[in-house]
């Protein structure tokens, strides 16, 4: 089995809080690795290390001559204005900059330059470059190839990106939550693309299900440190824990001893007699290499809605409704009734009119056909999918809610704040 990369004691601080310290280990040929550890301690980080968006303070990376990477980011970037199959193409691929260099030469005629490109298009291959890029566009249900990348959904716009990296042809693609915002038959797709992948994969995911199908090793980021299983993702879990329970008893087994210890030199500290076992006892108190244990995060959310003023029994009407953008109809005869104590689930294909939908519940759109009214006495609170963009980055957490709490509720925003698991 070929090893991709080696990485050797690579540290990483940011302020002055430790994500990881002296961490090594290799990836190679055919490994799916899943990354995990708690929100905050360095996933994400990790990666943007390896793909050379982020240096690390200290340690080296060992690449493998010639190592084709692929790096799927949490929040893709796009040029500006592009079009979907513009958004698509990296525009740094030998196989596009042959394209390109080919159709310049087209249009001015140059037949030197034309020679040349033809010549690189046939050493790459790549003379059904956009072809293919058009087919697996098509497979990820991305058909409007001029569509402007900026009226794409948030999952269109992760499938597009996913296109951009899989047309890299890469020996080693990472991926950064590549799930979020994707519809179940985009993920269940990505599933299957990922367990055929013949390369090395480097995955960082919440969905639990998805580690299960996808991967065949777990790294975990623990105290700075890692910790390397060559399983899936549930028999970490289950490894995990009996990891977890021999450390906290060679602890329990430690913090005694030295408890003792402690003990012993408190006791015999100023006895002339015992001097030199003090001496001894103090020095192999220093010698000894403590363990730590993670504290477990046992937390969990402790979200409650206050008391929602009384309404009417019906929340929404929804009738004959349908919504169009220009020449582009999304959808029409949407025609059902929210009713109170309702919970409803909108399912469908990215691009299909969930989110439009919701917003013309909210308010934010108005339909183009049809109609909707909402009931008697109804107060809508909208969490958005761009939520993170409509807020300020620069305001701290207790501000964020500072600025839109409004009666009561003021007086209890840092109780608020901590039922979300937010400390600090």
């Amino acid at each position: 089995m070929e090893t991709y990369l080696q990485l050797e004691g690579l540290t990483k601080s940011v302020g002055d809080r430790m994500l990881f310290a002296d961490i090594t280990f290799g990836i190679n040929e055919g490994d799916k690795i899943g990354i995990i550890a708690k929100n905050g301690t360095g996933k994400s980080t990790l990666l943007d290390v390896i793909a050379g968006h982020t240096d690390a303070d200290s340690g080296s990376i060992v690449w493998r001559g010639g190592l084709n990477v692929a790096y799927l980011e949490q929040d893709p970037k796009f040029p500006e204005g592009a079009s979907t199959i513009e958004g698509a193409l990296d525009s740094d691929s030998p196989e596009a900059c042959a394209v390109k260099a080919y159709e310049q030469a087209l249009a001015t005629g140059d037949n030197e330059a034309l020679s040349e490109a033809s010549h690189c298009l046939d050493s790459l291959g790549a003379w059904d470059y956009e072809d293919r890029l058009r087919q697996l566009l098509t497979r990820l249900h991305l058909t409007e190839f001029d569509k402007p990348v900026n009226q794409l959904s948030g999952g269109q716009r992760k499938r597009l990106a996913l296109a951009r990296e899989i047309m890299r042809e890469p020996d080693l693609i990472m991926l950064d939550e590549p799930t979020n915002h994707l519809d179940i038959e985009s993920i269940q797709w990505l599933e299957e693309y990922l367990r055929n992948y013949s390369g090395a994969v480097l995955l960082i995911s919440h969905d639990r299900a998805f580690l299960d199908n996808v991967t065949n090793r777990t790294v975990e980021l623990s105290l700075g440190k890692v910790y390397d299983y060559k399983v899936s993702y549930s028999k970490y879990v289950e490894l995990r824990a009996e990891r977890r329970a021999q450390q906290l008893a060679a602890y329990e087994n430690q913090q005694r001893m030295i408890g003792k210890t402690e003990e012993f030199i408190e006791k015999f500290r100023y006895k002339p007699t015992k001097s030199n076992q003090v001496q001894s006892r103090i020095k192999q108190l220093e010698k000894i290499e403590r363990i730590e244990i993670e504290e477990e995060d046992l937390a969990a959310l402790n979200i409650k809605f206050p008391p929602a003023p009384r309404s009417g029994q019906i929340v929404a009407e929804i009738r004959e409704a349908g919504m169009s953008f220009g020449a582009k109809h999304v959808f029409g005869g949407a025609d059902f009734v929210i009713g109170k104590g309702d919970k409803v689930a909108f399912v469908g294909r990215n691009g299909e009119g969930k989110t439009t939908l919701a917003k013309m519940i909210v308010g934010l759109l108005q339909p183009t056909e049809g109609d909707i009214r909402i009931g008697a006495n109804v107060n809508i609170g909208y969490y958005a999918q761009n939520q993170e963009d409509l807020m300020n980055g620069e305001l701290t957490v207790y501000d964020t809610l500072d600025r839109v709490a409004v009666g009561d509720i003021r007086t209890r925003l840092r109780d608020i704040l901590g039922a979300f698991l937010f400390r600090g």
